[in-house]
């Protein structure tokens, strides 16, 4: 991945203690984010997201991407707000002139905008107009499905979590955190966890930081938000099976041909030393190989963002030396 840093973080991430008489100061140590004092609500309010790096994603556009790919047109966007996050609102009658978008319900739509917003997935804080009485109408709509389908929305969000936690901890997905202005990743064992326990930390977006952390700058509570690299979901998403589709629709993918050459190479002891140099070998032997005539042809760069969390696991087990 340009840019980010080659180097992975093990889990829990640990934070020097502090003596007893600094507490009260601000944190300082190897997390170098704003970490909020209390869980936020990121799936209802994008004010509360941390700053996300160009070039990555976090947890509530991953999970929606992931969703989408896995359920398809099933999936309504809505699954990450979870039961009770957004309040019920006046109905648009109360708000609007008839099907107008004048507003004569103005202390109504002061106490429904934000609901409006939540539902909508807009940002209340860059909003310059007011809400249309169709984008009202449409907030609504969405509301009475999250809560009457609450229960079918919720297996559908967990579902697509366990599918990125079995992602993450076979190395196919790889996450992020921000130190000092990388992004070192998280190692698989970080996920090696219980379901419940994945499930908690996309509710906050975040990886909580040790309990002796906390008690050493006498906090509540510390999260530290987690990404995943915008292309390597990408190309996770065009090379692995979610659901009954592979690749694009129609077409299968040749990342697992490709995965699997790799192996080969690694174990024959004929692996290059970068994910660079192997992903153009890769590339040139799956073109002159005529058993892949008629599949698609991945591309060096979508080699080496699919296959990079493979290439580094396959590189710190002992094999031969290339010859």
């Amino acid at each position: 991945m340009d840019g980010a840093d080659k180097r992975e973080f093990d889990f829990p991430v640990r934070i020097a203690r502090k003596p007893a008489a600094q507490a009260d100061r601000p944190l300082r140590g190897d997390i170098s984010v704003a970490l909020p004092q209390r869980e936020p609500d990121i799936w209802t309010d994008k004010t509360t997201w941390p700053f996300v790096p160009s070039g990555f994603l976090f947890v509530p556009d991953v999970l929606n991407r992931v969703g989408a790919a896995h359920f398809g047109a099933e999936w309504l966007g809505i699954e990450g707000i979870y039961s009770g996050s957004v309040s019920e609102f006046p109905r648009p009658k109360v708000v609007f002139d008839g099907d107008t978008d004048v507003i004569l319900g103005r202390e109504a739509y002061e106490a429904g905008k934000a609901s409006v917003a939540s539902m909508l997935h807009i940002d209340l804080s860059r909003r310059i107009d007011p809400f249309t009485n169709q984008e009202w109408c449409e907030a609504s709509d969405r509301w009475r499905r999250l809560d009457v389908s609450g229960p079918l929305l919720e297996r559908r969000r967990n579902e697509v979590i366990d599918v990125i936690h079995r992602a993450a901890e076979a190395g196919a997905l790889v996450f992020y955190l921000k130190q000092n202005g990388h992004m070192p990743a998280i190692k698989r064992s970080a996920w090696n966890v219980e379901a419940e326990a994945v499930r908690a930390r996309f509710r906050q977006g975040s990886i909580p930081a040790m309990p002796a952390v906390v008690r050493a700058v006498a906090m509540g509570g510390k999260f530290i938000p987690f990404f995943a690299n915008q292309a390597e979901l990408e190309a996770f998403l065009g090379g692995k099976d979610l659901s009954d589709r592979t690749g694009a629709p129609g077409r299968p993918t040749s990342m697992p041909i490709v995965e699997q050459m790799m192996r080969d190479r690694h174990a024959a002891g004929r692996m290059e030393a970068g994910i660079g140099a192997e992903a153009r070998v890769l590339n040139q032997l799956f073109a002159s190989n005529p058993d892949h005539a008629g599949l698609a042809r991945p591309s060096v760069k979508t080699i080496e963002n699919a296959l990079r969390a493979q290439f580094r696991a396959l590189r710190s087990t002992a094999a031969p030396q290339k010859g």
